[in-house]
């Protein structure tokens, strides 16, 4: 599709075979992980989502520039720092959006938005992409100041100085030369056939202008302006008012105060979910069994009240009752007749907080991912004024009842509108979505409510549509805004976008928002039930589309454009959708409910017609529903459902005040044999939960679920079973053993004097130790032979996987294989790979055993080199333990000169002689972590040792010869001799520690064949040992209530704030601002991105051990710098008291660039003694000289808007040789 202004592409859908950037399972995807890649050590697919996010963006980065010249774009004006944003959903899906840049200044208007789904790219967006001539300026001719005053002279009102709501900054708009739009059909192929050249109707021209929001004299709460002013002819391009408008347990209204059932009366004792009591958290149900004092403030938002402060102590009668009452605005929740809570216990802060954080607690599970939803919000109540709600740009702000209106923070649905426009503001695509942000806010509240009724109760009359004569029809009972189901107007007929040209001005947002909110309205309550979906299932999937699809939507369809294809001519709604339904990454196939999909939106005339319309990806889709039961317990529901035929999983959703409602996903759950069961805690006793039972195939589901409602804590019977219907068989492949570390030989060491441990665990059984090099054994005392069943594991501290369900062998590839390797990191799971190389005519008679267990040869991945000679390559999971590896020729005739390597931790351990390459049988031995040793003696003269971690054998011991303390580098250790004793051990058992461990491993024993009926060769095979991961690794911080800053509990390597910093005070928002243990605050100037802010601290070892006492750590702020960057300066401190903090100065970093430029500004110093320490960033822009020995930042008043002051409290480990 190209943009008839620019005749340059506006859209394109990659071939197949061109679009694969990422391994995934789409079309002609053939790129792996673990081949050609700095993973083939065996990470597997990256599951840490911003390790991902770095990834996609390098790859877009490449297949960009090499595509710049069909594209008509150059890749130098893109990536710029602070410009590109990511978002990163849980089914793989990755969305982009890379903002234009020229000469270094933001080109509004212009970016690149990018869509991959499974691992392919499916859709690339350049929205607005004009020509700008090299010798366009950027140098403005008049100043920030001049650019205030004309718009002080163009409202009549004077600007307040210094009180700009964002930093002034010079950028180039994209304009129109006129006020039409045109797009012109075009299939493209950017690797065959070339790119038509449509006329260029219109073109863009581009505008240097200044960037001011300017604040006025007796300007109120709800307005926030933002102006663009030519920067050399001072005249006003656009100003306009950025505020959007609306037109523990407590008493809920659960959807409005109209006084009208259901849904309009005030529900007592509803959960407070997440509510801070004293310095922890309620769970889901409201429930906590700890002392402390809340208000209303959690995890996801925090209440002001006009009518005063809320405040209540689990002391008191009840726990943490807020009550209920009647009357509005400021009357108070009481409980037995008696008012409590303080004057901020209104219907207002109670309905606020229950909703708010139940649709945020829904999204995140959307979009767990998300930065935006791991930030309190703030609401604010109950201002003095009527008939208004508005999004602030970083807080949800509600009126009091009046002038014909109700209570607006009494109404679900125009709470979850404004919480809406915050998740609009916040997606990947970074702004308020266009021709309307309306839209997308009614859309986040209706399917959190249920209902296409947009705050009902609040006017007290029918709704309309914009000014249109269009109203309500009185059976809709929409006393609301508007509905966006347009059956529920007189006219039943659709708002399409012809009629919002005749019906709505210029400025008729929530008009012409409801063009394409009935568009996905219509989705769900129209085209997927003409598919056989039911109503419940329906909605779920119009709801994951929702969250998914919106994110990188900056224009939901282009106003001027032909009916009936507005949803032409960049990323818009309709394309948006389509791509969030595609699960193989080539839109050219079509989605699961393509038709349902354009149908919907081509009623409103904004689909488009450059893809063929079909359904495709729904093969083998669930067509019946789970028979679900359910029993309840205290604060528990148990839920247990049969199995359906082709369901690969089962997603399990549960609603609050209806089955209507918007659902948070509690698990998806995978198939087992016969009924599956899933136990849902923390919940409220006696409250009405709906629990949603859907199949799945892939990420489709199916068009029927189930559902149930159930009270916790009350005796319900569950509902009989019936019997499981016998699935129909589908082939399975063939299981392959997989090879079990070799079991400890520890031999029981000699009595020595140990410190008791007491078992907290049952001790895991070691079998009988086979010795080793041994003398002729007594026949009383034979080893047991090694056992033809997989081998128990070394005990290790790491969880063990269920031995019924083991790891397979994963068959590896060549650069053009079909595999991936995943391994269980939670078991420390690495990937050993073996290669073998050798004559064809020879392929047959070659074999390996791991650990006495034959691979088969069907497992590997075999393929051709050069010559005759044959490859097979073999990659399998492990656990720590020991692994001996036998590789034989069974025809005696030796490897035909072929060799053969084996590969651990992405290094090599093994490989044949090259100069004899002709045997008939090779052994190799390694352990990975904790590995079969012996122990030796704990003298004075010896170093410390490990102490093992398994528990020895109850059989008669052994005197134990001390290893030489050797570190194995290619030559081979004499073993230890064992000698047989009868003398019965007296040593104490010795159980695992969970303890990080600084002394230094056994090194570990020489291990000849296991099987004792092999003779000992003369030169034993060397045994390799490879360690574990470092200890601790890096730790990620979760904030702590009690100090109000980011804190790592444990010892570890490092420790970062992650994104919980990210921003600064309002500008972001900084979650928990200001993160700092004392009363140093943060400045809430300028813009996100542009302005200063610490965006994450990490502390580390400059070792791989755990940071310990006297050991140097290196400290790394990654700041955003603001213009040069050069009067942007960071002062680092530390102390090792975090609750009465003295600060002791470390260092000052200069930044270095700007204009959102982030940087990695690090010091290093040692840690001094004491286990619990703090480092403090102080990040601001100063133009003079300040005293560094106070913490706090001091700067001229002008300055301090840009102050950032954030902390981090770690734990480090003791360090014995301090102790003198």
């Amino acid at each position: 599709y190209v943009d008839g202004r620019s005749g340059k592409p506006a859209v394109i859908y990659p071939a197949v075979g061109d679009a694969s950037v990422l391994p995934g399972d789409g079309v002609g995807n053939r790129l792996l992980w673990t081949v050609g890649t700095s993973h083939d050590e065996g990470h597997g697919p990256l599951t840490d989502h911003r390790m991902l996010s770095g990834v996609a963006v390098d790859a877009c980065k490449q297949w960009i520039t090499n595509h710049q010249d069909e594209l008509g774009i150059n890749v130098e004006e893109l990536f710029a720092p602070g410009m590109v944003r990511t978002a990163t959903h849980p089914d793989g899906d990755i969305q982009l959006s890379l903002t234009r840049t020229f000469k270094g200044i933001e080109v509004v208007g212009s970016r690149v938005a990018i869509n991959i789904v499974a691992g392919n790219i499916a859709t690339v967006a350049v929205e607005q992409w004009g020509d700008i001539s090299m010798d366009f300026g950027v140098t403005p001719t008049i100043t920030a100041e001049d650019a205030l005053n004309v718009l002080s002279t163009h409202t009549g009102h004077a600007h307040v100085s210094g009180e700009e709501s964002c930093d002034s900054e010079v950028q180039i708009l994209t304009l129109t030369n006129d006020d039409d739009t045109f797009f012109v059909s075009s299939r493209t192929n950017l690797r065959g056939v070339a790119l038509e050249s449509p006329e260029v109707i219109h073109g863009y021209k581009h505008v240097l202008a200044w960037k001011v929001c300017p604040k006025f004299d007796g300007q109120g709460d709800a307005h926030s302006f933002k102006g663009y002013v030519d920067a050399r002819t001072k005249r006003v391009l656009e100003f306009k008012n950025t505020v959007h408008l609306f037109e523990a347990e407590g008493a809920v209204y659960p959807l409005s105060n109209d006084g009208m059932s259901p849904g309009g009366v005030a529900q007592a004792d509803w959960p407070m979910s997440y509510m801070l009591v004293g310095n922890s958290l309620t769970d889901v149900g409201g429930n906590f069994d700890f002392s402390g004092t809340a208000s209303f403030r959690g995890r996801f938002v925090r209440i002001n009240d006009g009518c005063g402060g809320a405040s209540l102590s689990n002391n008191e009668p009840g726990g943490i009752n807020w009550g209920n009452s009647g009357g509005t605005d400021c009357t108070r929740g009481r409980v037995n007749g008696q008012e409590v809570g303080g004057g901020g216990n209104t219907h207002s802060s109670r309905t606020m907080y229950y909703h708010v954080t139940h649709i945020a607690d829904i999204a995140s599970k959307h979009l767990p991912n998300a930065s935006s939803l791991k930030r309190q919000l703030t609401a604010n109540v109950n201002i003095n004024n009527n008939c208004n709600a508005f999004w602030s740009g970083s807080t949800i702000n509600f009126y009091t009842s009046g002038g014909g209106c109700n209570n607006s923070g009494e109404n679900a649905a125009i709470i979850a509108h404004e919480w809406g426009h915050g998740m609009d503001t916040f997606d990947v695509e970074g702004g308020i979505s266009s021709p309307s942000g309306e839209g997308v806010a009614d859309l986040y509240a209706a399917f959190y409510n249920g209902s296409s009724c947009i705050g009902r109760g609040f006017l007290g009359r029918l709704c309309r549509t914009g000014k249109s004569s269009d109203w309500c029809k009185a059976s809709s009972g929409c006393t609301g805004v508007r509905d966006i189901d347009y059956m529920q107007y007189v006219s039943e007929s659709a708002h399409t976008m012809t009629w919002a040209r005749n019906n709505c001005d210029k400025n008729g947002v929530h008009c012409k928002g409801n063009v394409y909110s009935e568009a996905v309205w219509s989705l769900y309550k129209r085209e997927l039930p003409a598919m056989g979906y039911d109503d419940l299932t329906a909605f779920e999937l119009t709801t994951y589309l929702l969250y998914k699809a919106a994110g990188n939507v900056r224009g939901w369809y282009n106003e001027n454009a032909s009916a009936p294809w507005g949803g032409c001519g960049g990323f818009t709604g309709y394309r948006a959708f389509i791509t969030a339904d595609d699960n193989d990454g080539n839109l050219g196939n079509g989605t699961p409910h393509m038709i349902a999909i354009h149908k919907a939106f081509v009623d409103q005339e904004i689909a488009c017609n450059d893809l063929a319309v079909r359904n495709s990806g729904c093969a083998n889709v669930p067509d019946s529903a789970p028979k679900v039961s359910a029993a309840s317990g205290d604060r528990r529901v148990t839920l247990t459902w049969t199995e359906v035929d082709r369901a690969l999983s089962y997603d399990v959703m549960r609603a609050e005040g209806g089955c209507e409602k918007g659902k948070v996903k509690v698990a998806n759950v995978k198939p087992g044999n016969g009924n599956l069961i899933l136990t849902d805690t923390g919940l409220k006793n006696g409250f009405e939960y709906c629990y949603l039972v859907v199949p799945k195939a892939t990420l489709n589901p199916s068009s029927l679920s189930s559902k149930i409602e159930v009270k916790p804590g009350v005796s319900q019977l569950p509902i009989p079973l019936p019997i499981t219907p016998q699935p129909t068989p589908r082939p399975t492949p063939l299981p392959t053993r997989f090879p079990t570390p070799l079991p400890t030989r520890l031999p029981t060491p000699v009595p020595t004097p140990l410190p008791t441990f007491i078992p907290t665990n049952p001790p895991t059984p070691v079998p009988t130790p086979i010795p080793s090099n041994s003398p002729t054994p007594n026949p009383s005392n034979q080893p047991t032979p090694i056992p033809t069943n997989p081998l128990t594991p070394i005990p290790t501290n790491a969880p063990t996987r269920n031995p019924t369900a083991p790891p397979t062998p994963i068959p590896s590839s060549p650069p053009i294989g079909s595999s991936s390797t995943i391994c269980n990191t939670e078991n420390k799971e690495k990937i050993f790979k073996l290669e073998l190389i050798y004559a064809a005519e020879i392929a047959n008679q070659i074999s390996w055993q791991l650990n006495s267990f034959d691979i088969d040869s069907e497992t590997f991945v075999e393929y051709k080199t050069s010559g005759d000679s044959v490859r097979k390559t073999q990659r399998i999971c492990i656990r720590p333990g020991t692994y001996e590896i036998v590789i034989s020729d069974s025809g005696g005739t030796g490897m035909g000169g072929g060799n053969y390597t084996g590969f651990f931790l992405g290094g090599q351990i093994f490989a044949s002689d090259a100069n004899n390459v002709n045997w008939g049988e090779q052994r190799h031995i390694f352990c990975y972590g904790e590995c079969a040793s012996t122990t030796p003696s704990l003298s004075p003269s010896s170093a410390l040792s490990e102490l093992p971690s398994t528990v020895p054998s109850a059989s008669p011991s052994t005197e134990v010869t001390p290893l030489p303390s050797l570190i194995l580098s290619g030559v081979p250790t004499p073993s230890p001799t064992l000698r047989p004793s009868s003398k019965p051990s007296s040593s104490p058992s010795v159980v695992p520690s969970n303890e990080p461990s600084r002394r230094p491993s056994l090194n570990p024993s020489q291990i000849p064949s296991l099987d004792p009926s092999v003779e000992p060769t003369s030169s034993p095979t060397e045994v390799i040992e490879i360690p574990l991961p470092p200890p601790g690794g890096q730790q990620d911080a979760e904030f702590d209530i009690d100090l109000g800053v980011p804190r790592c509990l444990t010892a570890s390597s490092s420790c970062s704030t992650g994104g919980l910093v990210t921003g600064r005070g309002a500008m972001g928002p900084e979650q928990n601002a200001p993160n700092s243990l004392d009363a140093c605050t943060d400045g809430n100037g300028g813009d996100y991105n542009i302005s200063e802010s610490i965006e994450a601290i990490t502390v580390g070892s400059n070792t791989q051990d755990n940071m310990r006492e006297g050991d140097t750590v290196t400290v790394t702020a990654r700041v955003i710098c603001w213009y040069t960057g050069a009067s942007d300066v960071a002062d680092f401190y530390y102390t090792t008291n975090v609750e009465n903090p003295v600060w002791n100065f470390i260092a000052s970093v200069d930044c270095v660039g700007g204009k959102g430029t982030e940087q990695e500004l690090s010091v290093s110093y040692t840690l001094p003694g004491g286990s619990q320490h703090a480092v403090r960033v102080n990040y601001s822009y100063r133009t003079g000289e300040r005293d560094v020995t106070s913490s706090c930042v001091e700067a001229p008043a002008d300055q301090t808007l840009y102050n950032d002051v954030d902390d981090l409290v770690f734990t480090v480990e003791e360090n014995i040789d301090l102790l003198v």
